[in-house]
């Protein structure tokens, strides 16, 4: 059997190819919207693929399950568990097979046995590997969000990012209830692939070990050890951070089917006389040159998230420039009323120690609680290392803010300088 991992490090996100490599069939779970990299590796090693998978429907990335099937002409196998809620829309297409509990998915002797594993989302499945060619008994497990290295997938995500009112707590006891299942039914020699590693959404405290084990994570993982309902569901809903905002855009796409893109295309190019009419439309226009560059001079109504060491580009004409405070200028200024001080950290971030009189929105609700703040006062953002923030500011300016500072230093800047936290 052949295991190859894709992770792609901004998302934390987990990907796999499994093969036989006698018969060259194989199997991709969790693919993510670029399909290349999965095309790409089977062609070196001479692979088909034949089928492809994930373990739920997933709301941290657009899933590439739909697009490589059809360009692998292979089957896409989703599953049928969960509620009617939370059934994929595009089920019932030509190369789609529903799989339940019991169910298998085979590339040559390389069977994916599905175990249904619910709690994260009704819907979750993991996929338990045996390689036939070499023992009866199974290798390992790909547990998607349902276990990962030190911890365990959060089932708050259909209330706090889908608004399914009354979901959290019951998903907390479907997920005790499915790894007191899942720790007693396997051997503890048993590998885990979780979906996930650090700095994922999917969970609060992600270890970063790309392969564990059952009886390892036993000894360490506090969710798979835990033998009490009540301490677990307290434990597994406290401190969860705020999930992104467009988690709830994402589920939803990934359940009705992603649109087939049949390979990714460059965007169209506009000139200078195009942009304003772009944004006159509503078009959303990303700036993705570095922050200094972007306060140094924007194009209002653009939203600024940088990407890379890409080059400074020349201005067009007279732009909006953003202007730096220092916290000290910043905090003494907010406590004499001549502006607002603005928190774009997360929950758990403020809850550990916060600026007392700033106001606190999360960066991924900025927009649509914007007219939550004042307009006749100037608002000063920070974050903790000042990327947020300064996306912060090209979302309140597309918002119509035209007073605005960057008070850049952060959070940190703000302890460091002696002014008062609480």
């Amino acid at each position: 059997m052949l295991l190859k991992r894709f992770y792609d490090e901004p998302l934390a996100q987990a990907s796999f190819l499994l093969a036989d490599t006698a018969t060259h069939e194989a199997v991709v779970v969790d693919p993510n919207r670029d399909i290349e990299h999965y095309v790409r590796a089977a062609a070196a090693e001479k692979l088909t693929i034949v089928a492809v998978t994930e373990t739920h429907i997933h709301a941290d990335y657009l899933s590439g399950t739909r697009e490589l099937a059809q360009r692998a002409r292979a089957t896409a196998y989703l599953s049928d568990e969960g509620d009617a809620d939370w059934k994929y829309a595009w089920g019932h297409e030509p190369n789609v097979k529903l799989v339940r509990g019991g169910d298998a998915i085979r590339a040559g002797g390389v069977r994916l046995d599905v175990l249904p594993t619910p709690g994260h989302t009704p819907e979750h499945v993991s996929f338990v590997v045996t390689d036939e060619a070499a023992s009866r008994e199974p290798v390992g497990v790909l547990t998607g969000d349902f276990v990962f290295a030190g911890d365990v997938g959060r089932p708050d995500l259909l209330e706090r990012a889908a608004n399914m009112k009354g979901t959290m707590e019951r998903g907390a006891h479907t997920l005790f209830a499915s790894l007191a299942r899942f720790r007693s039914s396997l051997p503890g020699h048993v590998l885990l692939w979780p979906g996930h590693g650090p700095g994922s959404a999917c969970g609060k405290n992600l270890g970063g070990l790309p392969v564990t084990s059952l009886a390892y994570e036993k000894l360490t993982n506090w969710g798979v050890r835990s033998e009490n309902e009540a301490e677990f569901v307290r434990e597994v809903l406290r401190d969860q951070p705020e999930p992104p905002a467009y988690f709830k855009h994402m589920k939803r796409m990934n359940r009705d089917g992603p649109a087939i893109l049949g390979g990714f295309r460059p965007p169209t190019r506009l000139d200078d006389a195009g942009l304003p009419a772009a944004l006159e439309r509503g078009d959303v226009i990303v700036d993705l040159r570095p922050t200094n560059a972007v306060m140094a001079g924007a194009i209002p109504g653009t939203i600024g998230i940088p990407v890379g060491n890409r080059e400074r580009a020349r201005a067009r004409g007279p732009l909006p420039v953003t202007r730096s405070l220092t916290a000290r200028e910043a905090f003494e200024r907010s406590r004499n009323g001549e502006l607002v001080l603005l928190d774009v950290r997360g929950s758990a971030e403020v809850e550990g120690q916060h600026v007392p009189g700033a106001r606190h929105i999360p960066l991924g609700y900025l927009p649509e609680r914007a007219n939550e703040l004042p307009r006749d006062r100037p608002l000063a953002v920070f974050c903790e290392g000042g990327t947020r923030s300064r996306i912060g500011i090209s979302v309140l300016r597309r918002a119509g803010f035209t007073q605005l500072f960057d008070q850049g230093g952060g959070f940190p800047e703000h302890a460091e300088a002696g002014l008062p936290v609480e």
